[in-house]
């Protein structure tokens, strides 16, 4: 197995499975931090919204969320992603305690992806995919922003199209929404993208979960090739550390 490249299959089996573990716990976790986003759930402040902020800010705004989410999933997506339950105050507290050390990194991705995705979506995603793994590195091996871009940069560049894909089918539904809107100003408008944006905020806690998961996956995925450390050892150390 230690030999198998990592694929696409891979990393979405993986995290899918993981998700399914500790599913409750990890949704009340992902509600939690998605708890900025929840008056947008209402479709008339939701469309208000659009008319007051514009589309740009809110794609901004959904980008940082995300990723703060994600950091705050991850403590449960490395525990499900090792096969072990975790309780709903364990994958809250520890999750809540491990991201908050690197929120500030965490926010400072978020801004830049976001503002990235305004650019025809494509330099978003990868952005992202190249420095995702940042958060997990810096959270589990503290060797400081730099280093954890760095890391990320290039542990990622090596599996790059991997990442691409399985990242973007996760994210992709709404990245072709705002691909298309990059190229037709009044598509806001338009009640079938209205909805269909204001589905996928509906479903961004779910998306999220999977999301965290295959960051876990990845990683583990990663060290195991690079440093024969497993999911199992990975798990233990947030454990420790949280």
């Amino acid at each position: 197995m230690a030999d198998q490249k990592i694929s696409v299959s891979i990393v979405l089996g993986k995290a899918t499975r993981a998700a399914r573990l500790n599913l409750a716990s990890l949704l009340v976790t992902a509600l939690v931090m998605s708890a900025p986003v929840y008056p947008l759930w209402h479709p008339d402040i939701y469309r208000a919204a659009y008319e007051s902020i514009g589309p740009s800010a809110l794609i901004v705004l959904f980008t940082c969320v995300g990723w703060i989410t994600c950091s705050c999933l991850l403590y449960g997506a490395f525990q499900s992603a090792a096969g072990k339950r975790v309780g709903i105050g364990a994958s809250l507290s520890h999750g809540l305690r491990l991201a908050m050390p690197v929120l500030p990194l965490t926010i400072m991705l978020g801004l830049t992806g976001g503002l990235l995705e305004l650019a025809y979506v494509v330099p978003g995603l990868i952005f992202e995919t190249l420095f995702t793994i940042a958060i997990p590195i810096a959270m589990i091996e503290r060797p400081g922003w730099a280093i954890s871009l760095w890391r990320s940069f290039k542990a990622s560049s090596d599996i790059w199209l991997t990442l691409f894909i399985a990242w973007g089918l996760l994210l992709g539904a709404g990245g072709m929404v705002d691909l298309i809107c990059s190229f037709d100003e009044i598509c806001h408008e338009r009640v079938v993208i209205w909805a269909v944006e204001w589905l996928l905020v509906l479903l961004w806690p779910l998306i999220a979960i999977v999301f965290a998961c295959s960051v876990a996956v990845a990683y583990a995925e990663i060290r195991q090739r690079t440093d024969g450390i497993s999911a199992e050892q990975i798990a233990q150390r947030l454990d420790r550390s949280a």
